[in-house]
């Protein structure tokens, strides 16, 4: 007999207390395994834009996609074929990125100071892809 009560009530509660918890592990198991972000999460813009493909030049990087605004465009010298090489410097929440990339500046024209871009870095040595967002 637990506080004055019968077996069979001490049982009842004891079962109850149970099931709540097992109720409470199923519904916090589900929660955490939700993969949804919630909350305030930034969207990246469709980039819709040139395309240009190079290599962040500046930083160690990792893969990852994320926002950036032209700051610079230095270094674009003629390589032949119509094709110049460029350095932009992207500012993005890593700082700012120097992309190195090579271009056909009559059909692509450079990235531009206040561009919008969109960066994907696709490896840890720096090959990227940058998208202009108009």
């Amino acid at each position: 007999m637990v506080f004055g009560m019968t077996d069979k009530k001490t049982t009842i509660v004891i079962a109850a207390i149970v099931l709540v918890g097992i109720v409470y592990a199923v519904w916090a198991v589900g929660t955490l395994k939700n993969d949804v972000p919630t909350g305030n999460v930034p969207k990246i813009p469709t980039a819709t834009g040139d395309l240009f493909d190079g290599k962040i030049t500046n930083k160690n990087v990792a893969p990852v996609k994320l926002e950036g605004t032209g700051v610079y465009d230095r270094n674009c010298v003629s390589i032949g074929n119509g094709l110049t090489d460029c350095h932009a410097g992207i500012k993005t929440d890593m700082g700012v990125l120097d992309f190195n990339y090579q271009h056909d500046m009559v059909r692509k024209p450079c990235i531009a100071p206040n561009d919008k871009v969109v960066v994907e870095i696709l490896d840890s040595s720096g090959n990227a892809k940058v998208q202009k967002v108009y």
